[in-house]
């Protein structure tokens, strides 16, 4: 069956839920780690619950025409029964020589269809590798994290800040409406060039505990606040409204409005036109202009854009609610077939979803319908960009360039263009975002994350305090962690990552990261003793190569899409002598790159030098050095990480410029990061050099950097409080 067409369950049994959308097992709503192999046996017994199933049927169902031992299903059983307590094997009983059944009561329930892959799980998967952003999964109500204190800088000139309004109904059911309304004169504001206007993250972050006003203009850095109210009386609005000048508390303007709910529309223009004559008198308003005209497609979208954001606030996806809003959306659409804007957050939300074909389809039809709204070439460049297709980033340049108070858009083009270029030209963008988003734990992580790995050190540290002083939370310490590696300090940032685990007992996630830390300072046995059954992350770090060709092979059946396990697979048969298996696993997700007007992600930088390398050991000499003079010409950075260095002196390598090659990967002594022992020392194309001191002066120097982070590890965790 397509991915397209494959139908999604949930399984309940006892305190368990088997999800099949999201791939997981879990306990009271807390997940439970398990192999996927033993997943999938474990799925097919359920769904087959109070049948007996054979051992061969088994074998037939999981591992088809592979061939593997009964050692393979009684290891996955063993794991399902260790996962499930079921320790007297009354969950799933053997009948001696006839096979498993499935003995506990079972409800099962339909999910309703979202086509085609996950992006949440691709985009996910990419960030645990390369950014500190998936360790980010509440980007917006994050106020219970955030500390108080003054932001560095003075206020924003013509700077607002757009909180929720209340919502006055008797009945207290319109939260939607008022959290629409305030959103939607937000996006209003934010057109015009002579504002600064916060974006929804960290205005809508003083939801739940608005605090006084000075305390927003020290958050927020904003000279003005808006806020207000709203009441809906069967067919009537009251919505009342006032600026405040956060120097003073005073207002500085206020109105009172009535009228249907069908002059919604009109009354939020009506608001925001008046707040930014109030801000900027004079100021051109011709940007002004509501996207939306009809009411009914309107209301519909208000109370879709309320489920969506619910659904990515939350740490966990909520499947119903998130078909929810895209059902109203889909109303939304059908009220007002004319409205870019609701086609344009119809392909939002379905490409949140993974429906890369239902949001073409959508986001197409809205830049026919207006090119010129900012939030269409915002959905555009995602879509381009899911699709891996050319054009994000000049979808979201130009989506800035309508809207200079678009975070998401700056945000994303400052890594589309990071990703073209590998130099400081980002720097300011990423900077601009955060400006615009201060209480974005995200917007922090990403400049973080370009910050640490072009390899500046100072701007790093400063950007940790500010993080340190603003965030107290798991996700927060996570980030630290992250970034502190990413400059070598790697002690640190085990240290950190033990404070995220305390903090946060129930995420296995924080063992896993503390296990792959402990390798990279070389301490196998420490890891080993936090996972005990490593992932392909861990083997790798310890060039454990055949196990980790064994497990990844397992786990491409169930993600044939995920790149950094296709380039670990890789990698690991090239240094294994099976150079055309390596080059086959690539050449699946689209390498060589040459074709490929733009980059997306430096796991495909990785990937394709492994190509070159494989193609190298594996007799095409002719088109190894083809395709490595090609990258040696268009890669040139002044990053001080090491591994862009390492990777062009492979190139350089396969090329015979032998000087050249050495001169490049002696960069590596100036990298703040720890270079892996994997690709250091096992990539093929620096065999010949094993014997070159200048080769193994760069292998000690790592050797002893190890070596000093492990004899400082217990002062560092002594310093933090911690212990492991």
């Amino acid at each position: 069956m397509s991915a397209a067409a494959q139908k999604h369950y949930r399984y309940t049994f006892g305190d368990f839920t088997l999800d099949t959308r999201r791939g997981a097992l879990s306990k009271n709503s807390d997940e439970i780690k398990i192999r996927a192999q033993s997943f999938k046996v474990l799925l097919y017994l359920v769904s087959r619950h109070s049948i007996l199933v054979s051992k061969e049927e088994l074998h037939r169902e999981i591992w088809g025409n592979k061939v593997v031992s009964d050692d393979s299903l009684t290891h996955c059983l063993l794991d399902i029964r260790k996962c499930l307590g079921d320790t007297d094997k009354t969950i799933i009983r053997t009948i001696s020589r006839r096979g498993y059944i499935f003995d506990a009561p079972c409800e099962s329930e339909r999910l309703s269809e979202i086509h085609g892959d996950s992006l949440r799980q691709t985009k996910q998967r990419r960030r645990l590798v390369w950014s500190a952003l998936a360790l980010v999964f509440v980007a917006g109500a994050i106020w219970q994290f955030v500390r108080g204190g003054p932001e560095s800088g003075g206020v924003l000139r013509n700077s607002i800040a757009v909180l929720p309004f209340a919502d006055m109904s008797q009945a207290q059911d319109q939260r939607y409406l008022a959290n629409g309304l305030s959103d939607e004169v937000l996006n209003l504001l934010a057109r015009s060039p002579d504002l600064k206007v916060i974006a929804r993250t960290s205005s809508f972050s003083f939801a739940d505990k608005p605090p006084d006003v000075a305390t927003i203009r020290d958050l927020l850095r904003v000279a003005y606040v808006l806020e207000g109210s709203v009441r809906r009386t069967q067919n009537r609005l009251q919505i009342t409204a006032r600026l405040v000048d956060t120097a003073t508390s005073a207002d500085i303007w206020s109105n009172s409005y009535e009228g249907r709910p069908d002059n919604l529309v009109a009354l939020q223009k009506e608001i925001a036109d008046a707040v930014l004559v109030a801000i900027a008198p004079g100021a051109d308003g011709s940007r002004i202009v509501s996207a939306q005209r009809s009411f009914s497609a309107d209301e519909l979208m208000l109370l879709a854009r309320f489920y969506e954001q619910e659904v990515r606030e939350r740490s966990q996806v909520d499947d119903k609610l998130l078909e929810e809003a895209i059902s109203l959306y889909r109303d939304a659409v059908q009220a007002d077939p004319d409205s870019a804007l609701a086609h344009s957050r119809l392909a939002g939300v379905l490409l949140y979803a993974g429906d890369l074909t239902g949001a073409e389809t959508a986001i197409l039809t809205a830049q026919s319908l207006d090119p010129n709204l900012s939030e269409v070439q915002e959905t555009l460049g995602e879509y381009y960009w899911a699709r891996g297709l050319p054009g994000a980033g000049a979808a979201w340049k130009r989506a800035i360039e309508l809207n200079p108070n678009n975070a998401d858009a700056l945000s994303a083009y400052a890594y589309w263009y990071w990703m073209q270029a590998f130099d400081d030209g980002p720097e300011e963008l990423f900077r601009d975002a955060l400006e615009l988003d201060p209480l974005s734990l995200a917007r922090h992580a990403a400049l973080g994350d370009f910050l640490a790995n072009q390899g500046r050190v100072e701007k790093t540290h400063e950007l940790v305090v500010r993080i340190q002083k603003r965030f107290d939370s798991p996700e927060s310490y996570r980030v630290i962690a992250r970034l502190l590696e990413l400059i070598g300090e790697v002690d640190s940032s085990i240290a950190w990552t033990i404070k995220a685990r305390d903090l946060d007992p129930k995420n296995g996630d924080h063992v896993g990261a503390l296990a792959e830390l402990y390798a990279e300072l070389g301490d196998f046995e420490t890891a080993l003793k936090l996972e005990s059954d490593p992932g392909v992350g861990l083997l790798f770090k310890m060039r454990r190569y055949d196990e980790l060709i064994d497990r990844a092979e397992l786990q491409m059946i169930d993600e044939p899409g995920d790149i950094y396990l296709r380039y670990l697979l890789a990698f690991s048969y090239n240094v294994s002598a099976n150079p055309d298996a390596a080059i086959r696993t690539l050449r699946e997700i689209g390498q060589p790159m040459t074709q490929r007007a733009e980059m997306r992600q430096p796991v495909e930088l990785e990937g394709f030098v492994t190509y070159i390398d494989a193609l190298d050991v594996g007799g095409d000499a002719d088109q190894a050095m083809e395709l490595a003079q090609w990258f040696t010409k268009r890669r040139h950075t002044e990053s001080d990480n090491w591994w862009i260095h390492v990777y062009r002196a492979c190139a350089f390598s396969i090329l015979a410029r032998d000087e050249d090659a050495l001169n490049e990967f002696e960069r590596v002594l100036d990298s703040p990061r720890l270079p892996w022992d994997a690709t250091i020392k096992d990539l093929q194309c620096f065999q010949r050099y094993r014997d070159e001191p200048r080769y193994q002066a760069v292998l000690e120097h790592a050797a002893v950097r190890r070596a000093d982070l492990r004899q400082r590890l217990p002062m560092t965790l002594a310093a933090h409080a911690v212990e492991l």
